[in-house]
């Protein structure tokens, strides 16, 4: 598999979707190469487009059980990912994506600078699909621009 850092074009298959093994890889290289950047727009491109599909045309591996990105909270997001897009989608989610809550509130994209109210700001948009495994971040996060 063919994971280029700086592009999503090598997952593009028919159905346009990445798997959760795929999206698991392109942000282990990412976060390998010190790209943190890299590894959200990755992940984000890839439960995006599972939710653009509207559950229609997945793949038999799309739920497929992925390695670890090497990052705890990565492995959370993408998770918890998997398991809100399966759920918009109303598709059955597999066992793996309902890993155990982070020990620490982490919120997604942040620097670890952010306020309180902001914090709770985005808690109070936080779907619970992540905000039960102490990720936050809202559904706005999660589509194509």
């Amino acid at each position: 598999m063919d994971t280029t850092l700086g592009t999503i074009e090598a997952m593009r298959g028919p159905s346009q979707l990445i798997t959760a093994p795929q999206a698991a890889a392109l942000v282990r290289d990412a976060l390998s190469a010190g790209n943190s950047d890299l590894a959200i727009r990755q992940l984000t491109e890839a439960i995006a487009r599972l939710i653009e599909s509207k559950g229609k045309n997945i793949p038999a591996d799309e739920f497929a059980e992925p390695e670890t990105t090497g990052d705890a909270n990565y492995d959370a997001v993408l998770a918890a990912a998997f398991l809100y897009a399966a759920n918009i989608c109303q598709l059955d989610a597999p066992s793996w994506t309902k890993l155990v809550p982070l020990k620490e509130l982490w919120l997604w994209g942040g620097d670890g600078f952010e306020s309180e109210k902001y914090k709770s700001f985005i808690r109070s948009q936080t779907p619970s699909e992540f905000l039960e495994r102490n990720i936050l971040t809202r559904p706005r996060d999660w589509v194509n621009a």
